[in-house]
């Protein structure tokens, strides 16, 4: 038995703990505030870092694409330009050597793109060369389609990978060094995959470098991992997806390829399966919209060195699982009606070798796209689940295309700061109609609803799952700064960067989470 003052001092020593971890406040600190848009409705495509200067693509509403070069300490705009006044398709961006990189295809008289071009800035915005990169013969018409640009992380060298949509498919690989000379070119064709795959296995498109300059990507049918040499071109299909681990009509979405560490890359997938919607609907401009059930998560380790592979797993989520999830916002009310469900999921590969999936549901109704909730799952590098939780967020973007905007505040931002995973995300707080922290309702974000929000992050403890604090501002309490969803979640899944709308300023910020 241990005494009384033993026990007083424990239980002091807890509380005063709760109220510590309670007291806590996630500060933010500006790294750059976007220059003002001609236009309304900014959309931050990408934001890249020099150490003195900051660089930002700025979307307007319409098909013109902003470039400003902007002074860290003086917020002053070193340059400004659009990128058409450059060529008329981006093919990819990056930096090289402490020189920003914008890759593109330049059309000719007859209007075909002919030219892969390159422009390259320094830190202050000044043009230093500019040149072709590749231009186009017989065997590259591919180039006209779907070229894509992938920079190294270290800024030594670039991948450029095009698909064209032929009977075999063809796909044009080349991989230029730090001064964009070209070190190697192939190209490779497959057979095209069915439909219903297609649908199913949509995934990150991002090469994975090694530390030699070699990269991995996805097997153009989804189905493996691939190795290019920097130097000798392609070795053969090093591993395949075990496909016939699956049940009968189960498929793999969302496939994500991640070096989860020096040593090792990640491939993710959700176990899934076609089912039918509700009623069936054709939304204007898609077409017939799918609906799937979740089953459960697939995982395979793969070495980077040996080329092999370490392990493969698929966990199904069991019955009790599912019932444990948030009720859709279609589920609340009875005269709703889902037409399609899908989902949506981000990988966190973590310092100690594990990772985090975070899927997300998504629903849609007969006026309202539906960001309903979260399952956060931390795992074993060989995918095992060491805990689970889900978080309902509620979030809803009017379907008519008007309102496409306001889905810029209907996403949330998922960093990694001091051991937690910090959720931050915006939510209406309507108290005509009840508080959305505790009942699920609708969260429809406008530009005018945005004082009317509230502003939400959650901590949660990396290594026990446990929730540590649960902060909430409005507008007129202490942060007048607002999430901007797409920014974070098509760019930086992890961090450190965010995009928000802060309402002093009545301009956009790119922040970062301040560390304790």
């Amino acid at each position: 038995m241990l005494p009384q003052f033993t026990k007083a001092l424990l239980g002091f020593i807890l509380l005063f703990s709760a109220l510590a971890l309670q007291a806590q406040k996630t500060e933010f600190e500006t790294i750059g505030i976007v220059p003002e848009s001609k236009r309304d409705f900014n959309k931050v495509l990408n934001f890249f870092e020099f150490e003195e200067s900051y660089v930002v693509l700025n979307s307007p509403k319409t098909n013109a694409k902003e470039l400003f070069f902007v002074d860290k300490k003086s917020g002053a705009v070193l340059m400004e330009s659009e990128l058409e006044d450059y060529f008329m398709t981006r093919v990819g961006m990056g930096i090289i050597k402490n020189q920003f990189v914008i890759i593109g295809l330049e059309p000719e008289e007859d209007e075909f793109y002919s030219h892969v071009v390159y422009y390259c800035f320094n830190p202050k915005g000044e043009l230093l060369k500019k040149g072709v990169l590749l231009k186009e013969m017989a065997n590259k018409g591919q180039l006209r389609e779907k070229a894509q640009a992938y920079f190294d992380p270290k800024g030594n060298f670039l991948v450029l990978k095009s698909k064209k949509e032929s009977e075999p498919e063809t796909i044009y690989t080349a991989a230029f060094d730090a001064e964009l000379s070209l070190l190697n070119e192939t190209n490779e064709t497959f057979q095209s995959v069915k439909q219903v795959d297609k649908s199913l296995r949509a995934a990150n498109q991002e090469l994975v470098f090694d530390e030699e300059g070699n990269f991995f990507f996805l097997a153009e049918d989804r189905s493996g991992i691939r190795l290019a040499q920097r130097i000798d071109g392609y070795t053969s299909l090093k591993i395949r997806m075990n496909f016939d681990a699956l049940g009968i009509g189960e498929g793999l979405g969302l496939v994500h390829l991640n070096k989860l560490n020096e040593d090792s890359l990640l491939i993710s997938a959700l176990v899934m399966k076609e089912g039918e919607p509700e009623r069936e609907y054709s939304y204007v401009g898609i077409g017939k919209l799918k609906f799937f059930n979740l089953l459960g998560y697939y995982n395979s380790l793969y070495s980077i060195y040996d080329q092999e592979l370490i392990s493969e797993k698929i966990i199904y989520f069991s019955e009790e699982e599912k019932k444990a999830w948030p009720l859709t916002h279609a589920a609340t009310e009875k005269y709703r009606v889902s037409f399609s469900q899908s989902f949506d999921q981000r990988i966190l590969p973590l310092e100690n070798g594990n990772f985090l999936s975070i899927t997300e549901h998504r629903n849609l109704i007969l006026d309202s796209f539906i960001r309903d909730f979260l399952i956060i799952t931390l795992h074993e590098p060989n995918g095992d689940i060491i805990w689970t939780k889900n978080i309902a967020k509620y979030q809803g973007t009017p379907s008519e295309i008007n309102y496409q905007n306001y889905y810029f505040f209907t996403s949330f931002s998922s960093v990694i700061v001091d051991q937690q995973l910090k959720l931050i995300y915006s939510q209406r707080n309507d108290t005509t109609r009840g508080n959305i922290i505790n009942k699920p309702q609708i969260s429809v974000m406008t530009k005018g609803d945005m004082k009317k929000a509230q502003h939400k992050i959650i901590s949660i403890d990396l290594k026990t799952g446990e929730t540590l604090t649960e902060e909430l501002a409005n507008y007129e309490e202490n942060y007048p700064r607002f999430l901007r969803g797409e920014f974070s979640e098509d760019l930086f899944p992890a961090g450190p960067y965010i995009l928000m709308r802060d309402f002093e300023l009545d301009r956009d910020v790119v922040v970062k989470l301040k560390s304790n």
